[in-house]
């Protein structure tokens, strides 16, 4: 990354209230709480990416919409993401005011996608 693509992305975080998570390395594995589920068409991808949005339990607490998914496991409740970061998705979904900014905003940057909520898919046979 670039003195440039750093300064882009500083002035998007400044105008919209959101940056990148850190990176992957850092912060391999992510627990999300107040968690929701999405099918997404991405039209830079011209395909449907599913991502996960909630809140992050831990030290970086906040509200996150992930990369798009490409592993799930509903035993565990576990996803690998394209960037390679396993989420954990922690108890029922919900809603939390942080994460859903976060949603918006990230809807906002990538061109306001058509979306479906796919939660139900991802909870309708759990135990409560």
């Amino acid at each position: 990354m670039n003195k440039g693509d750093l300064k882009k992305l500083a002035e998007i975080a400044e105008k919209t209230g959101i940056w990148r998570p850190v990176d992957v390395t850092q912060e391999p594995e992510t627990k999300l709480v107040n968690w929701q589920v999405y099918k997404v068409y991405l039209d830079q991808l011209g395909e449907y990416t599913m991502h996960f949005n909630g809140y992050t339990l831990g030290a970086y607490g906040e509200g996150r919409v992930c990369s798009p998914v490409v592993e799930f496991d509903k035993n565990t409740m576990r996803g690998v993401t394209q960037s390679g970061r396993i989420y954990e998705l922690v108890g029922a979904p919900g809603v939390n005011r942080d994460a859903d900014y976060v949603w918006c905003r990230w809807l906002e940057l990538n061109g306001s996608p058509e979306f479906v909520c796919i939660t139900d898919e991802f909870w309708s046979d759990k135990d409560e």
